[in-house]
């Protein structure tokens, strides 16, 4: 799987970047976003997205038909993100959280504050910032 990641540009679910930053002393979100974010994770938080996403979708006041249009997904995926049974990848937590003006580290691993880090638009980090 990390050959797939490092040779062939395959982007990986917020539970495999989180274990595999876990592995390496890292923070999840650093390697998975490249945000200086010290780890403070001693678990799998990344099971915790489903549980973070539907409180911030609330807290938006959006259904999960209007979050999913704004972030090119089925109302059903963001259903299933937020029961748990499905992990998203890094780009789609990236795009759930600049939809939903979010931290992408709190929305997809618990770390920081809920606000976007300063100086980004939404949360989304340029592309070529991603570690992964």
């Amino acid at each position: 799987m990390v050959r797939q990641i490092e040779e062939a540009g395959r982007t990986p679910g917020i539970d495999l970047a989180e274990a595999l930053a876990l592995a390496l002393g890292l923070s999840p979100c650093h390697l998975a976003y490249g945000a200086p974010v010290e780890s403070t994770a001693t678990g799998l938080e990344s099971s915790g997205i489903g549980r973070r996403l539907l409180a911030a979708r609330e807290l938006r006041g959006l259904s999960r038909n209007g979050l999913g249009k704004a972030a090119g997904l089925s109302h059903t995926a963001i259903g299933v993100i937020e029961a748990g049974k499905v992990m998203p990848g890094v780009d789609t937590a990236e795009d759930l959280a600049d939809v939903l003006r979010l931290s992408v580290c709190w929305l997809a691993y618990g770390e920081g504050d809920m606000e976007p880090l300063q100086g980004q638009r939404g949360a989304r980090r340029p592309s070529s910032s991603r570690a992964i």
